[in-house]
């Protein structure tokens, strides 16, 4: 689940606009990501006003992930 919503976030930029998407509650998709960053051991998004956007070790557990997917 936590890296379903890591890719949606990612794909879509803001956690309001993945909890409109699954239905969930941004609070609880914010938890679920700070959760995720502290397994990967730091953050995967630079934080901004208009959202988010993913950093390089975001990028780079984004890039496996989709290698993931495709095999």
């Amino acid at each position: 689940l936590e890296h379903q919503i890591f890719m949606y976030a990612a794909q879509l930029g803001s956690i309001s606009a993945v909890a409109r998407k699954i239905g969930k509650d941004p609070g609880n998709l914010s938890r679920i990501l700070t959760r995720l960053e502290n397994l990967h051991g730091g953050a995967l998004f630079s934080r901004h006003q208009g959202g988010l956007r993913l950093n390089p070790a975001g990028e780079k557990l984004y890039q496996s992930l989709i290698k993931a997917t495709e095999a």
